[in-house]
């Protein structure tokens, strides 16, 4: 098979499919990178009587494989005008799939709601969507006539989680909570929960966070060595132990948060307390909670009110997490200390993910390769 089909993509030969078409032998091509030549054009070019075409695009920019930021291909094709081919006609005659490793779900929000061209443009083509997550219905309703296919969630996998961390945990409470946050212009949801936390006064009983800066996790550089924090590249994905062990529990706000959406996609901002074995609420789309149990971790409400889970309105369920807040004020240790079977498991729960991410994504792989 994998001699007579043409796999054309431009993923990073590192990424987990890059790993997968390597492992199964399976030939694929980078597309060029040219700007002077219209990418359909090349693509074009490129499969010219051949029969069997698949087409694997990311999403958004990516990193090619000098380390160097590139316009994603579908955007150029999308953006691109050829007087000699059309790559909707050039269609009818690929395999189109759509695949990144994190945020694509978060992405495909975004293009809905600022680009609606480009989402109509997306549906036109009917592609093959291998998602980070659990497209909500509101998601697929907007990409209608795309295929979603659920992936493994990306953000499990083992160079994305640090259960490791969790025995460098020296917990002396010196208050309640921990909440992190960065300010973002499209994400107003936080902004609203900014403005109640500090009208409530809660930001007295937490180590609390909310810049514009790039990270707002700087501070790292003063609980670990430079080398370390350096080595990770990422350095959000890396728990601030020193901010675990004075408090007792931790506000998530996740990187989805919309009315009306349950699409689930989980982030590094929920696994770190769940690294560091905190209890934990979550601001983010209704039936986050939910979703996070059917992967098998345990939440916490028998000490938090988590009807917050089912409103389909941001102002409803921050008003029942702050709510949540001034009612469990002073109180968080004993939440600490009689939740420590959940948060055991909880950790049990990620490293058990993160062992298995690969095999299971191969295997989904799998089914969608022999199917198309």
């Amino acid at each position: 098979m994998s001699n007579e089909r043409l796999v054309l993509t431009d993923i990073n030969r590192r990424d987990p499919l890059g790993r997968y078409f390597l492992a199964n032998n399976i030939d694929f091509d980078f597309l060029p990178v040219a700007p002077e030549v219209p990418m359909v054009d090349m693509i074009a070019d490129r499969i010219k009587n051949k029969h069997d075409v698949v087409l694997v695009l990311t999403f958004g920019y990516f990193i090619d494989e000098n380390g160097k930021s590139r316009e994603a291909v579908l955007e150029r094709l999308f953006r691109e005008v050829s007087q000699y081919n059309d790559f909707s006609e050039l269609r009818r005659s690929i395999t189109l799939i759509i695949y990144k490793n994190g945020d694509l779900l978060e992405r495909l929000h975004g293009k809905r709601r600022d680009y609606p061209d480009f989402c109509k443009w997306l549906n036109s083509l009917r592609p093959i969507i291998l998602t980070d997550g659990r497209p909500g219905e509101s998601l697929k309703n907007s990409y209608i006539d795309c295929e979603f296919v659920e992936l493994q969630t990306p953000n499990v996998q083992m160079d994305n989680v640090m259960p490791e961390f969790s025995t460098l945990k020296r917990h002396d409470p010196k208050t309640d909570y921990l909440c992190l946050m960065r300010d973002q212009n499209r994400k107003p949801a936080r902004r609203w929960l900014n403005e109640k936390i500090l009208a409530c006064g809660l930001q007295r009983n937490m180590i609390y966070k909310f810049n514009r800066k790039e990270n707002p996790f700087e501070d790292l550089e003063s609980q670990f060595p430079q080398k370390l924090v350096d080595g990770f590249g990422w350095k959000e994905i890396v728990p601030p132990v020193a901010y675990y062990n004075q408090t007792n529990a931790e506000l998530v706000v996740e990187t989805m948060c919309h009315d009306n959406d349950d699409t689930f996609y989980l982030t590094e901002k929920t696994t770190k307390p769940i690294t560091m074995m905190h209890p934990f609420m979550v601001l983010s789309n209704k039936g986050f909670l939910k979703n996070l149990c059917d992967l098998g971790f345990r939440t916490f409400n028998e000490y938090f009110d988590e009807s917050y889970d089912r409103e389909p309105q941001i102002d409803k369920r921050i008003q029942i997490i702050t709510q949540n807040l001034m009612d469990l004020r002073g109180r968080t240790y004993e939440i600490y200390r009689d939740s420590q079977k959940i948060r055991q498991h909880n950790l049990l729960n990620l490293q058990h993910l993160s062992g298995e991410y690969y095999t299971n994504f191969w295997k989904n792989m799998d089914n969608v390769w022999k199917n198309i």
